[in-house]
């Protein structure tokens, strides 16, 4: 594996990171599945590219984020008044959105952004400047997702130690005594899944501007990358604080991204394949560090 491919992996891992964080708040911190995921990173890729054709990147990873947000408040609303179902308040928002990211992107299923302005276009001219193998300006670009990737995780964990932070995680670890305790937890829902789907859109919107390329297609099984993201994270290392449980969410998104393109690089492999190889490597990169204490206690035991 070249380091090109490496820092390629990397940063693709970073936007998934991010959007691993956003998840993590609804499925960890709430223990809700909330299935707008899939629709919501869509929806803030749709908007980044849309406002990029217009050289306006950074707005359109603003504007990205607070649509997102208003999905997962549509959510929130769906689950908390109307009293549907958290996962089908989500497939009903996700359907939507499909329709919606369409309208966004004037019915285009795909859009170039190659003669367009983003947030790395500044880097172009420091492709030729050779860096570790590769050149500077992949570096670079590794270097700003990183920082995006850090200021989040220090603002979510600072968010979640202030009191509605601090109501949010108690709604989802004992929402009962919450209610007891006169505090709005439909709010507290709303709230977290607003925060949620706004990291994913924000996710989807730097991952469009990183390939220079959208496509209808780039939310699907995005559920299913970050639940893995943050499982193999959390198999791999011990959470202890909650900036670390971000941390770590991210840490298995950029692990995640280099099992998928080291089953790419299997010769011989038919895309269809692809898929069932990927969760397989999961499957075992989850079990192994249970299986490896199960060995230890075991010999613990014989001795």
């Amino acid at each position: 594996m070249s380091v090109g491919l490496i820092f390629t992996c990397i940063q693709i891992g970073l936007c998934f990171g991010i959007m691993a964080m956003g998840i993590h708040i609804s499925f960890r911190t709430l223990g809700v599945p909330d299935l707008t995921i899939d629709g919501s990173f869509t929806l803030g890729a749709a908007t980044s590219a849309i406002f990029c054709l217009y050289n306006l990147p950074i707005l359109g990873l603003i504007l990205g984020m607070i649509f997102g947000a208003l999905a997962g408040i549509v959510t929130g609303i769906l689950h908390t008044k109307l009293k549907i179902q958290a996962v089908l308040a989500g497939i009903l928002t996700m359907t939507g959105l499909y329709s919606i990211n369409f309208w966004i992107t004037k019915r285009r299923p795909s859009i170039t952004l190659y003669q367009n302005k983003t947030i790395f276009s500044f880097l172009s001219n420091l492709k030729k400047v050779d860096f570790l193998g590769s050149n500077l300006k992949e570096a670079l670009t590794l270097l700003i997702l990183l920082i995006i990737a850090i200021i989040i995780i220090i603002l979510l964990d600072r968010f979640f130690r202030t009191n509605i932070g601090l109501a949010i995680r108690a709604t989802g670890d004992n929402e009962e005594m919450v209610n007891a305790s006169s505090i709005n937890t439909d709010s507290m829902k709303i709230i977290a899944f607003a925060m949620s789907n706004a990291l994913v859109s924000l996710g989807g919107s730097l991952y469009v501007q990183l390939q220079s390329n959208y496509d209808n297609s780039y939310g699907n099984g995005m559920m299913v990358i970050g639940v893995a993201a943050i499982i193999i994270g959390e198999a791999l290392f011990r959470k202890r604080k909650l900036a670390k449980a971000y941390i770590i969410s991210v840490v298995g998104a950029i692990i995640y991204e280099f099992i998928f393109m080291l089953a790419l690089l299997i010769d011989n492999v038919n895309p269809i394949d692809i898929k069932i190889i990927t969760a397989i490597i999961i499957v075992l990169s989850v079990c192994l560090p249970m299986l490896y204490k199960k060995i230890k206690k075991g010999s613990k035991k014989d001795a």
